[in-house]
């Protein structure tokens, strides 16, 4: 109960879920699951992260957001989701 919202994001093809719903303002780490092929990299220009998911799980830390849609997408740009911020 440290205030921080958690979630986990499964990579097999398609991301689930596709759009995160997270609270303004709060804290969030958002786990993306070890990925390969397409799906090998996450990356995101709106919240400037690039992670290589090859090698295991990987964790992106969030300060608190502004209200808005953040988008996300795999490394070659094909595969997309959100994170909506409210």
């Amino acid at each position: 109960a440290d205030g921080v919202q958690r979630i986990t994001v499964a990579t097999d093809g398609s991301y689930d879920p596709n759009v995160i719903k997270l609270a303004a303002g709060v804290p969030a780490e958002i786990t993306f699951n070890a990925a390969s092929g397409c799906m090998a990299q996450v990356m995101s220009k709106d919240l400037g992260f690039f992670e290589d998911l090859t090698s295991g799980d990987k964790t992106i830390k969030l300060d608190g957001l502004a209200a808005g849609t953040y988008e996300f997408s795999c490394g070659m740009q094909m595969v997309f989701g959100q994170i909506v911020v409210e």
